[in-house]
């Protein structure tokens, strides 16, 4: 399945502020709400998910 896993109750070693859209926003509110997970959490899950599927345009992909 492709999806990210929210995992309950962990704790993050680390935490910086980044800036994100409204809706990006309220899409992790949502899930924080339905899983009872902080919006930190769910956030760093999703990046860390998108991170092995995001392509750049014009960088160089042994891949393709």
């Amino acid at each position: 399945m492709d999806k990210p896993i929210i995992e309950s109750r962990t704790i993050l070693d680390d935490s910086t502020h980044i800036r994100v859209s409204k809706k990006s926003k309220e899409l992790i509110d949502d899930i924080a709400k339905r899983s009872g997970r902080s919006q930190a959490v769910v956030a760093d899950r999703m990046i860390a998910f998108a991170y092995e599927r995001v392509v750049i345009e014009g960088e160089d992909s042994d891949e393709e």
